[in-house]
């Protein structure tokens, strides 16, 4: 028993602002902070800096998940909840909990893994598993290409297309837990995928508004235990009991819900990237020839552009106004640099969507396709609100955002071959011009040539004011628009990557398939896609993102009424003398391994710890004990699960002298004391019937370790370290746990490194 609080000091720092929070990686030795400045940092054992935050809300709590890469920080009262990455002080996901009916100011957040919970083996085989087969669908895909080599280089945008693999647990089911100060419990499967919302006050029957303190979930997944909080007037708790076996029957739905909810995320996130370069390739490259063209047009009546380019075309003549504006606005030099500009602009715009674009749509209707297979083969999808309905239209929706791709695939190969033959013709006009030699192989245009230029030639004339009598507005129409938007004349293109009707839509009179359709009448069968020809690109990524959301918001969320009440049990109540200690803190054990059981530890005087012990069945709870941790005339200040069978108690003689205490749960077991319910869920507990073992009467000197001016701690049983803070909160101090006796902290073994916020440790306070 010595060892366990037997204790090296490894490292001693001091800090410009408070220490508010310090929460140790479950299996990686860094100790996020959260200073009374706002900043969060992430710190090595070695003090090394690993990111820094400047939060501009207060955080409630800071919690890791089980493989430490990810961490989490809940905004008290913004009620919004931050994922963050372990390598990277931008946030990966987002949960807003008052965007939407999942309730308002957070009280409290814990991220537990689920792998040591039973869950059906009979599973449906999840992606991961599928991964391993030969056979796999996934074997056939193509992997994204690396955007960063696209057309400008940004090294943030590869980054946030992985960010759904950061957000994947690596085969670990894990259940993000929050809970608000109007009673509402929300959970997130694998930390991101929104499924249920419990309303504990509902469960409770209405009455007082309760503030959710904790909670925990059983083994088998059926039963949650919540310690809730009353009005602060009268500091009232009490442990709710409840069934809530929709985890554990769907268990298997769950996970393969969130393995594609991540995999969709990400897609979807590199299509917007994706798409974000296409308006980049495009629209800095053709400003300066539109500004020239709509400059030039402005000079002239309606149509006269055109008549002017045409006559050059036929006759070979240009107009004084058009002669101007080839040798003096255009010149030689200026348009072959803007040819080469133009052919360079397009190459990217065509690159990005033939290796780009069309392989994030081939995976995001694979991938749709496999969840409208999947969730055919189980109703439990049904029983999570998922409907099939919905996964149809967002396929649809797919494929239309995909055949937009491709149209746009082809109006770029025909805008092409037009640049190229204008741009040529042009170049050979303002050579003649400007009575420079031509040769006759620049001369040559073939029928084929004229034909491209005539299309070109084309846009100049479709871009005129509308008549009254327009079915367009003056304000909505294309023209109105396209007064504002510079990009008007040249091409075909940019109507694509905007959100607003194509004016120059393709003409599919002469596409055998279209009119195949339109024939047979097959056009609105369901089977077939159905084509917007005026939508553009953006339009149908908008449409399909609209469509994509809904799959997971549909879900039925409100799981109050799937809810069943089985125990109310009071901590504290006014009417027989015990009021809990201001700043109560109240610890969860997850899961412990002397009994696969769920323990509650409440401090709920100055000098006695509550513990509740709670083993549950198949059939309902098959135990519920209660022990008190007396701890004689010392004051317990703060409490914390070391393992899942230590509790780690710091304890106060005075203001200046604290007890480390690590008590082993399982030498106590025998002391828990059962409470009857009697089915009455509101049934006043009797504290004096309860157990009461005085540790240090039952332990002696060897379960703690004597401390000087300590406030609060953070303690990791995995990594075997733990942080004490000081009174005054700007100085911590870092130890190694269960070390040889032999290698016990003294101040010869004391490490200090170079602090880069002080360099001053040898201050008194």
């Amino acid at each position: 028993m010595s060892n366990a609080v037997a204790m090296r000091q490894l490292e001693e720092r001091k800090v410009d602002s408070e220490v508010l929070l310090a929460v140790w990686s479950p299996k990686i030795d860094i100790l996020a902070l959260y200073f009374s400045s706002g900043e969060v940092t992430l710190y090595r054992i070695v003090w090394q800096k690993i990111w820094s935050l400047q939060t501009q809300d207060p955080i409630m709590d800071i919690v890791w998940r089980s493989d430490s890469k990810v961490l989490a920080l809940g905004y008290s009262t913004k009620g919004k909840i931050s994922i963050f990455d372990m390598e990277s002080n931008v946030p990966i996901h987002e949960l807003d909990l008052c965007s939407s009916d999942t309730g308002s100011e957070l009280s409290f957040l814990k991220w537990i893994t689920l792998k040591e919970y039973h869950h059906p083996s009979d599973s449906i085989p999840s992606q991961k598993k599928q991964d391993n087969r030969t056979d796999s669908p996934w074997t056939f895909l193509n992997k994204f290409p690396d955007l960063t080599k696209a057309y400008s280089y940004n090294p943030s945008i590869q980054e946030e297309t992985e960010n759904c693999k950061k957000l994947d647990s690596g085969g670990i089911e894990t259940l993000l837990i929050s809970g608000t100060k109007d009673g509402v419990v929300n959970l997130y499967f694998n930390g991101f995928l929104y499924f249920s919302r419990m309303d504990v006050r509902e469960i409770l029957g209405g009455g007082h508004v309760v503030s959710i303190r904790d909670a925990a979930i059983s083994h088998d997944l059926n039963f949650f235990s919540i310690i809730v909080s009353k009005t602060e007037e009268e500091n009232e708790m009490d442990l709710v009991i409840y069934s809530m076996p929709l985890i554990s029957m769907c268990f298997k739905e769950l996970v393969i819900l969130s393995e594609k909810y991540c995999i969709l995320s990400g897609t979807t996130k590199y299509m917007s990237d994706t798409i974000k370069h296409i308006k980049e390739a495009w629209e800095e490259i053709l400003i300066e020839m539109d500004t020239k063209l709509a400059s030039y047009a402005k000079q002239l009546p309606e149509g006269g552009m055109t008549a002017d380019f045409l006559e050059l075309l036929m006759f070979g003549t240009p107009s004084a106004e058009l002669e101007h504006f080839l040798l003096q606005e255009l010149t030689e030099k200026g348009l072959k640099k803007l040819g080469h500009s133009i052919e360079v602009s397009y190459s990217n715009v065509q690159r990005l969507v033939l290796k780009y674009l069309h392989t994030v749509s081939q995976s995001l209707n694979f991938h749709l396709a496999e969840i409208v297979g999947i969730v055919k083969a189980s109703e439990k999808f049904k029983i999570l609100g998922i409907k099939e309905y919905q996964i149809d239209e967002t396929l649809k929706a797919a494929f239309g955002f995909w055949n937009k791709g491709i149209e746009l695939q082809q109006v770029l190969d025909e805008s092409m071959k037009n640049f190229k033959a204008f741009f040529r013709w042009i170049y050979v006009e303002i050579l003649k011009l400007s009575e420079e030699t031509v040769s006759e192989e620049l001369c040559k245009v073939s029928q084929q040539d004229i034909q491209f230029i005539a299309e070109f030639l084309k846009t100049f004339a479709v871009v005129s004011r509308p008549n009254e009598d327009s079915s367009y507005g003056l304000e909505d129409s294309w023209y109105s628009a396209l007064l504002k938007y510079k990009h008007k004349y040249l091409e075909k293109v940019g109507q694509y990557i905007k959100s607003s009707k194509l004016y120059q839509p393709v003409d599919r009179s002469k596409n055998p398939w279209y009119n195949f359709l339109k024939e047979s009448g097959l056009t609105d069968f369901p089977l077939i896609t159905q084509v917007n020809e005026d939508s553009s690109l953006i339009d149908e990524h908008i449409n399909l993102n609209l469509t994509l959301n809904k799959i997971f918001t549909k879900m039925k969320h409100n799981m109050t009424d799937k809810c069943q009440l089985i125990a109310q049990i009071p901590i504290s109540r006014k009417n027989y003398g015990i009021k809990l200690v201001d700043s109560v803190p109240v610890r969860c054990s997850q899961f412990n391994v002397w009994d696969k059981g769920l323990i509650h530890g409440v401090v709920y005087s100055s000098n006695e710890l509550l513990l509740y012990r709670l083993v549950s069945n198949q059939k309902g709870i098959n135990e519920l004990k209660a022990l008190k941790i007396h701890a004689g005339n010392n004051t317990i200040t703060s409490c914390h699960f070391y393992t899942g069978d230590i509790l780690s108690l710091l304890v106060s003689e005075s203001q200046e002298k604290q007890k480390i205490v690590q008590l082993p749960l399982g030498t106590v077991c025998g002391f828990f004391k059962n409470i009857w319910l009697d089915g009455e869920t509101n049934s006043e507990l009797s504290l004096e019937s309860i157990s009461s073992v005085n540790i240090f009467d039952l332990f002696g000197q060897g379960c703690y370790k004597e401390l000087e001016n300590i406030c609060e701690f953070s303690v990791s049983g995995p990594r075997k370290v733990a942080v004490f803070i000081f009174n005054h909160r700007k100085r911590l101090r870092i130890y190694e746990m269960e070390v040889e006796d032999d290698d016990d902290d003294d101040e010869n073994d004391t490490t200090l490194g170079n602090s880069n916020i002080s360099s001053d440790l040898n201050t008194s306070y």
